[in-house]
């Protein structure tokens, strides 16, 4: 829509549009830069744009385990570990980093997560570096946190907390020096999510809409529409409850559901060993003697405030927890290389150092392999021939694949096509109409007016140039 219309705007059918958007605003720019067609966009010809944006996201995944590799390096380094040694904490930190099946199922993905937990590297790459002018390293954090938040909201608690608490011991105590970073870091981070503030202030009146509506408005919606938003997105369970989702199962959760509702803390299989040796390595750190136990001390409060925001602030969704992945897997790699410089020359120490760092890696790459392999009753590649023309293409054999494959072979004479249920129209061609949950509904509207009057509802709709209703029952069940 944001390609066709030629602006990144908000659209009031789709609430999310309304969020900073910085990941989607890329694809809009990858699709610009390559001239699709404005009818079709990104899915135009057999998709190979579509599957450049999943290539933007995978690439940010790569960019996250590359650059936690770097600051788990500076991080020893600057804790007096040998070079050759820190290099060796720092591989074992990325390899956690891409080897964690939740960074393996979000990345492979046109999503945003990837796009935080980079930013959050590079916070802590930028802390760790020892020659920067604290204005400068302010302004540098300031500028990830806010591109951080960008890509999600959330990221406010889960990159701008622990990105704080990094700037402020990285920052000598003198307020000379610590205001100066920490003004530079705030006005930076504004800067670059302005965009962001300004269209929606323009648009309707707040510029964080749906957030703050209370304080700012509630822009073109109801009462009605944002009460059914914040109860959609908040938890209502008891502090015992929030505490058994996070180390456990969610006590909301129906028997028999996927692992991945019932598990919807640390205790998901998505997240592997990652949440154990987590732990186990800031002991480690702790009882460490060096100034390994300083930065073990800083990484534990930077991960303890990232958990206290996911139960005090979020609805409690596993992946938002993702933003723990660089953290934690530089821990990991810092405990390694204490227990490397532990060892010292002994032959049996280094070996058995080196076994424990591989048996990391390779165990945590079992989940990967593991969970893959059992999706789609164990033919987990069964869509890998699948590509987006076979939805979109008006040539396809089959026209009744999918409702997009209905929908864009049936004659355009015919009226727009309401879709009800599904908010998703990226396959369907033009002439598409749609709303999110939360939105307006032009048929919920005509049902309001006249509920038992069938005629009445459809002649409204025909009157807003609606000729077809596709119903996904399955996605009506789910909401």
């Amino acid at each position: 829509e944001w390609l066709a219309a030629g602006q990144i705007t908000p659209v009031e059918h789709n609430v999310y549009s309304y969020l900073p958007g910085y990941i989607e605003s890329a694809f809009v720019h990858l699709g610009a830069l390559t001239l699709a067609p404005l009818d079709r966009g990104l899915v135009a010809g057999d998709g190979w744009r579509l599957l450049a944006c999943q290539g933007l996201h995978a690439g940010l995944v790569v960019a996250t385990a590359w650059i936690t590799a770097r600051a788990t390096t500076r991080l020893a380094l600057r804790a007096d570990i040998t070079e050759p040694i820190a290099r060796w904490s720092g591989a074992v930190a990325g390899c956690l980093a891409l080897a964690t099946p939740w960074a393996v199922v979000t990345g492979s993905l046109a999503y945003n997560e990837a796009g935080v937990n980079a930013m959050l590297a590079g916070v802590l790459l930028v802390c760790a570096q020892e020659r920067m002018s604290p204005v400068s390293r302010g302004a540098l954090v300031g500028l990830l946190v806010g591109v951080a938040c960008g890509f999600k909201p959330t990221a406010m608690f889960f990159v701008g907390v622990p990105a704080g608490l990094l700037l402020i011991v990285a920052t000598p105590r003198a307020r000379k020096t610590l205001v100066p970073a920490l003004a530079a870091g705030a006005v930076v981070g504004l800067v670059t999510l302005a965009p962001w503030l300004v269209r929606n202030a323009l648009h309707g009146g707040n510029p964080v809409f749906p957030f703050a509506s209370d304080l700012l408005g509630s822009a073109h919606w109801t009462g009605e529409q944002l009460a059914r938003y914040q109860s959609a997105h908040t938890f209502d369970g008891s502090v015992a409850d929030r505490l058994r989702t996070l180390l456990w199962s969610s006590p909301t959760a129906a028997p028999g559901s996927p692992a991945v509702e019932r598990f919807r803390g640390l205790a998901n299989p998505q997240w592997g060993l990652l949440p154990v040796l987590t732990l186990g390595s800031i002991v480690v750190l702790l009882l460490s003697r060096t100034r390994l136990h300083i930065t073990g001390f800083l990484l534990a409060a930077c991960l303890l405030a990232q958990v206290v925001a996911w139960l005090a602030f979020t609805h409690l969704q596993s992946r938002f927890l993702l933003p723990l992945l660089p953290l934690g897997a530089a821990v990991v790699g810092l405990a390694i290389s204490r227990l490397r410089t532990l060892a010292g020359d002994r032959p049996d120490g280094r070996g058995g150092v080196a076994l424990l760092a591989g048996f990391v890696v390779a165990a945590q790459s079992v989940f990967v392999i593991g969970i893959y392999a059992s999706q789609q009753g164990g033919n987990a590649g069964i869509g890998l021939p699948v590509y987006p023309a076979a939805f979109t293409d008006r040539e396809v054999e089959d026209p009744y694949l999918s409702a997009a494959g209905w929908c864009n072979t049936r004659p355009l004479d015919g009226g727009l096509v309401l879709l009800v249920g599904d908010s998703t129209p990226l396959y369907f061609g033009p002439g598409v109409v749609y709303h999110t949950t939360y939105d307006t509904s032009p048929l919920g509207e005509l049902l309001r007016e006249t509920p038992a009057d069938a005629a009445a509802i459809a002649r409204g709709l025909r009157a807003q140039g609606i000729g077809w209703v596709l119903v996904n029952d399955s996605e009506l069940r789910r909401l």
